[in-house]
Order: structure tokens, then sequence, then C-alpha cells
């Protein structure tokens, strides 16, 4: 989770640093600071999933030592999965919609 935050001794860090050094060196200020800020965001999330795994007591409600998971819970849960497969096992569409989009933004087509 640190790396992913990109905490400072860790290797995450250096990753975003190159990123963004040769961003802005070719002069894409705007990307820049949309990525700090997004990583900021992203950091504060991080840190805390971090915060209620070692610090916050354990008071979930347990049936038969498995967590209790409501109906909607259940619901996006199966959803997200299936979407995520979908996305693995098909990826055309993603890539596809990737592809225009960057030759939108980069040749103006």
């Amino acid at each position: 989770m640190f790396s992913i935050a990109g905490i400072p001794p860790i290797v995450g860090f250096f990753a975003k640093l190159e990123v963004l050094y040769s961003s802005m060196y070719n002069g894409y200020y705007f990307l820049v600071i949309v990525a700090i800020l997004t990583s900021v965001i992203s950091a504060v999330y991080y840190l805390n999933i971090i915060r209620v795994i070692y610090f916050e007591p354990a008071n979930k409600t347990y049936y038969n030592n498995r967590p209790v998971v409501d109906n909607l819970s259940s619901f996006i849960i199966a959803n997200l999965t299936l979407l995520m497969s979908l996305f693995i096992f098909n990826p055309n569409f993603l890539l596809y919609s990737t592809h225009l989009l960057a030759l939108e933004l980069f040749f103006l087509v």
C-alpha cells in the first residue's frame, strides 16, 4: 500500500516521480497537476486502509465465522466481478476505446 501511495523510500514513489518528470519535461503541466492531486487523494484512501487494518478494533458481526454481508453489497460485488471478468476474457472493447481516445488526444483525428 505504501508503494501504491507513493511514499518516498519505496519504488512506487520513484515510478511516479519519473512519470511526472517526463510529463513535465514534455510540457504537459495540467496533466502533472491533475496526477499530483489524484495521487494525494488516492494516498488518503490507501493509508486509510492501513489504518483500519492495523489500528481499528474488529467489531464486525459474524455468523458461523463468516462476516455478514447485506444484499446490496452482495449485488454490487457480483456485478463488479462480472464486469471485471468480462474485461479480462474479452478486453477488445476497452482496448479499442482507449485506442480511439489516444488517437483523438494526440493526433486530432
